[in-house]
């Protein structure tokens, strides 16, 4: 949320939260500059603990009404959090400097979020116009940052474009960042390693390694950076995280589980960990640990959070896959009345709960509904075609994946990994090879968790073809 690094580990810091967690103790007011209250509340909004961060933010607003930062940190909460442009337009009000770079920024970020991306950036064009020539070089930096934070790479990539600092650590990472996310993996890493030689004690920048050689397939390279980041600060909860990923993707879930566990420990009100716990639970086949994670972890998030939309559907998978099929369908409902939930993958789920429980007649016409009010979608019929595959029914799902390409495609999610698997499990060794090396093309990131248990371990996703082709031959 912020454009820059805080120093939450600090002396100063550790002193100032402990001071303000005293107080909430026994319930008295206390005095704090504003900017002390912001970064307490932004220090809770890192971990995860979001009514926390609203209730620090209130606090700050209510001593310092006037002062910009506590509501522009209220503002983009409402924004990404609570999902409410509104909201946050109501608060972006309350600044009153306007003049403010903050501001600006705050501005454009709503315009993002509202899907205005093209605006924000000729918005943010025109403010350049009317700023001190000593802050341009910080402004195109900062707007480059938010254009990356929100995934608009290449807008991002024509403000760094106008920047001159390319020897300033801010400008190559926002470089590297930009390239993980155009796919240029290699570059990346690259200019991440190129940091890393500048400050090899950045545990920042070990961890911007780690995501990008996860991203790249070099799972074993990324644990490796993580473990650096981990060494150098032993409760870096990102770097927990990312290791916990990358024994995930190698199918190592009981260790994936210890990680996702010390994450959980170091943020207990972030929500996300219990998910995680819980898909790895799963592939553990440790159901009800599974059910307590996923529950957890609907108690832990906000009032508006997007995720509950995830925990509904999970919940409602593993207590079917437990025969609790009628507490499933109410967690079902429960994720076809949020607001941001997709009615049609919803009636995909509740198709897969009646299948999976025998009730061919309710799964059909579940289906049939979920694809005609689709619009024929792609991904719609591929998400059924998954949920037939996976209630044993593989001759009606091979068909279903070569039909694939028939439907309209929304996605780039092409089912490939899943047909070759089909193809594996009927012995159609000649179709087997031949949808596996397309998948290795084309899915390298869904064919390593699809079909990985195939393979040695340690094997890259580009040699699964030759491998495979040898020991069949």
């Amino acid at each position: 949320m912020a454009y820059g690094e805080k120093d939450f580990d600090s002396i100063q810091f550790r002193n100032i939260i402990k001071k303000y967690e005293e107080a909430q103790l026994v319930n008295k007011d206390i005095y704090m500059e504003p900017e002390e209250l912001t970064d307490i509340a932004e220090f809770y909004y890192e971990k995860g603990n979001i009514s926390q961060a609203i209730k620090a933010i209130d606090y700050a607003i209510r001593l310092f009404p006037d002062s910009t930062m506590p509501v522009i940190f209220r503002s983009r909460i409402a924004l990404l959090e609570e999902h409410d442009c509104t909201l946050a337009e109501h608060y972006a009000e309350m600044v009153g400097d306007k003049s403010d770079l903050d501001y600006f920024y705050l501005i454009a970020e709503i315009m993002i979020v509202d899907n205005r991306a093209s605006q924000a950036d000729n918005y943010l064009r025109e403010r350049m116009t009317h700023i001190d020539e000593d802050d341009i070089a910080d402004f195109i930096l900062d707007v480059a940052t938010i254009f990356v934070d929100y995934e608009k790479y290449d807008i991002a990539e024509q403000w760094l474009d106008m920047s001159d600092d390319e020897d300033l650590s801010d400008y190559k990472e926002l470089k590297g960042r930009i390239a993980l996310g155009q796919g240029n993996y290699e570059t990346s890493e690259h200019i991440f390693e190129e940091l890393i030689n500048e400050d090899p004690y950045s545990n920042h920048f070990w961890n911007r390694l780690a995501s990008a050689q996860l991203m790249h397939e070099r799972i074993s390279e990324s644990i490796t950076s993580s473990e650096y980041a981990i060494a150098i600060n032993p409760e870096d909860d990102e770097a927990l995280l990312n290791k916990a990923n990358a024994l995930f993707r190698l199918g190592k879930y009981e260790d994936a589980l210890e990680y996702y566990k010390r994450f959980t420990n170091l943020c207990p009100e972030n929500h996300s960990g219990y998910i995680l716990q819980g898909n790895t639970l799963i592939n553990l086949s440790r159901y009800e640990e599974a059910i307590s994670a996923y529950k957890t972890a609907e108690k832990k998030a906000t009032k508006n959070e997007s995720d509950f939309v995830e925990i509904y559907q999970e919940l409602a998978l593993t207590l079917s896959t437990t025969g609790k099929k009628d507490e499933a369908l109410k967690y079902v409902d429960k994720a076809e009345n949020h607001p941001l939930s997709d009615k049609n993958e919803i009636q995909v789920l509740r198709g897969h709960i009646h299948l999976e429980h025998n009730d061919l007649t309710e799964a059909q016409e579940y289906f049939r509904n979920a694809i005609h009010n689709s619009n024929f979608s792609r991904r719609i019929f591929l998400n059924i075609a998954m949920s037939i595959f996976d209630c044993g029914y593989i001759n009606i799902a091979y068909k279903m994946f070569k039909a694939v390409p028939a439907f309209r495609p929304d996605t780039d999610k092409k089912g490939l990994s899943y047909l070759a698997l089909c193809c594996h499990q009927l012995n159609k060794t000649t179709e087997f090879l031949e949808y596996l090396k397309k998948a290795c093309e084309e899915e390298k990131d869904e064919v390593r968790y699809v079909l990985g248990f195939l393979f040695p371990e340690k094997l890259d996703v580009n040699e699964y073809y030759n491998y495979m082709y040898n020991k069949l031959k």
